[in-house]
């Protein structure tokens, strides 16, 4: 995956993360990726209901 750049990283830094994952009332899977060395958050939603 790719994040925006932000103070204090580079284009192409490795950010070593925990993800953290739950499902929203909406059925929407949210993930949230922190980074180890600073606690920065990062979120990405997937859809994750069936098509009717």
């Amino acid at each position: 995956m790719t994040l925006p750049v932000s103070e204090g990283r580079n284009i192409g830094d490795v950010v070593p993360v925990t993800l953290s994952s739950r499902v929203t009332e909406l059925g929407t899977l949210y993930l949230e990726a922190i980074a180890s060395d600073n606690g920065q958050k990062w979120h990405v939603e997937f859809d994750v209901r069936e098509d009717a």
